[in-house]
């Protein structure tokens, strides 16, 4: 059974707009998500572009707008679609796909302007091997986005030592709700 999230998308863009309204937000970028399961139902999408296109244009203006959780193998067209869709209202559309989808070597093609993953979580154990194979990946994809102009985000960091080292490989973007909680300052959209 497929999960819809759009309560929890809009509920996500209420809560970003709200944010970027305050005074000490004036400058930042703002970021926020949309799952790609509310971009397949039609009267998801709809309502969700319809209260998007009503946000004021200064939140429009330095909004990043990541599409959350595109399921391995989702068609490009599909992707490319949605993408073009957000970009009539945003400039800038990152895509979430799954770490071991291959599609990224045509991922350009869809007018995204970043890509990336949720790293996977491993046990201790396999943390060795899971720094080894996953910073392998990491490289791979940073070469694929590269050549394709895109810039590369990584999610979901729970070691400071490993942020260092996914940087040293390529990625360009990196976030962690463990390592850097929300504190209301980032970078803005063009660093």
């Amino acid at each position: 059974r497929r999960h819809h999230f759009i309560d929890l998308d809009l509920a996500i863009l209420d809560y970003a707009q709200r944010r970027a309204s305050e005074p000490d937000q004036a400058e930042l970028a703002i970021g926020f998500t949309v799952h790609a399961s509310s971009l397949q139902v039609r009267k998801h999408r709809e309502l969700y572009l319809s209260t998007l296109a009503a946000a004021p244009e200064a939140f429009k203006s330095r909004a990043i707008v990541t599409i959350a959780e595109i399921e391995r193998g989702t068609p490009l067209m599909s992707i490319a679609e949605w993408c073009c869709t957000l970009r009539a209202l945003f400039g800038k559309v990152c895509l979430d796909l799954h770490y071991t989808d291959h599609a990224i070597s045509s991922i350009g093609n869809t007018g995204a302007w970043a890509a990336g993953f949720h790293l996977p979580i491993y046990s201790g154990a396999q943390k060795g091997a899971r720094s080894a194979r996953t910073l392998e990946q990491i490289g791979f994809w940073s070469r694929a986005l590269k050549s394709q102009g895109m810039r590369f985000s990584v999610n979901g960091f729970r070691e400071p030592d490993f942020v260092e080292e996914a940087g040293a490989a390529g990625v360009e973007i990196a976030t962690s709700d463990v390592l850097w909680p929300f504190s209301g300052r980032s970078r803005g959209p063009e660093g």
